[in-house]
């Protein structure tokens, strides 16, 4: 975002990601907040991402499980602390829809479903027709890019001994897509009615088949999903 506040005139007209590939100055989303309060959850987004702590503290948001994870990606330790210090944390943003959740936000904990900003600067290069698009498009421009840059490996810790462990209330920074992948593998309907996205990620309905035939309560239990829903869980073949 620029330090210059657009006019807004229809709720399409929203914008989503406030804080790529740039953040304003804290004082250009003091304005912004208070010209288009419907923008307060994505300020508190962009004061997480550029560590607007004052401000983030006088916007009296709920405590969002994605700002917290953009706070911990971008090592905003404050703001990370205010969030899960809270007893109770909300999921207001949806960054799987772009969306955010005012009237009945559900309480939630930290569980890698936010595009955090580092992964926003993983990009490929728009060398065919893209057929399907990634679970998350924040920035709605499906990462294309002259250039392919790798996914981005460093920050994820090690999600080995979650394989093998409970899994924490909060998930940490991990590949949860091998968490994913692992859960239907095993038909473990806990970990993967948890884990699983919107949509289903690439090769996960190879996991699921092999799941459903090895765990007759996971064979079960997708007897009763409604697979007749045009919600993309299982588009994704290739």
């Amino acid at each position: 975002m620029s330090n210059i506040i657009p006019d807004i005139f229809f709720p399409d007209e929203m914008p989503y990601c406030i804080w790529h590939p740039d953040v304003a100055t804290e004082e250009t989303h003091r304005k912004l907040s208070a010209r288009y309060p419907e923008l307060r959850y994505q300020v508190g987004r962009a004061c997480a991402v550029a560590g607007y702590v004052d401000l983030y503290k006088e916007l009296d948001l709920l405590p969002d499980v994605h700002i917290a994870e953009e706070a911990r990606d971008n090592g905003c330790a404050e703001i990370y602390d205010i969030i899960t210090n809270q007893p109770d944390k909300y999921d207001v943003m949806n960054d799987y829809t772009r969306t955010i959740n005012l009237d009945n936000p559900r309480k939630a904990c930290l569980n890698e479903d936010t595009a955090v900003r580092s992964s926003l600067e993983v990009k490929q290069e728009h060398d065919r027709d893209f057929k399907s698009t990634h679970y998350f498009d924040i920035t709605e421009d499906m990462r294309i890019d002259t250039h392919t840059t790798p996914a981005q490996e460093s920050s994820s810790g090690d999600a080995t001994p979650l394989l093998y462990s409970p899994l924490p209330v909060d998930l940490p920074t991990v590949n949860k897509d091998l968490l994913i992948l692992m859960a239907a593998y095993y038909g473990d309907i806990d970990r993967y009615v948890r884990l699983r996205r919107p949509i289903m990620i690439k090769t996960e309905y190879i996991f699921v088949i092999r799941g459903i035939f090895h765990n007759t309560m996971f064979a079960k239990w997708w007897s009763y999903q409604d697979l007749t829903k045009d919600d993309g869980r299982l588009d994704d073949k290739k």
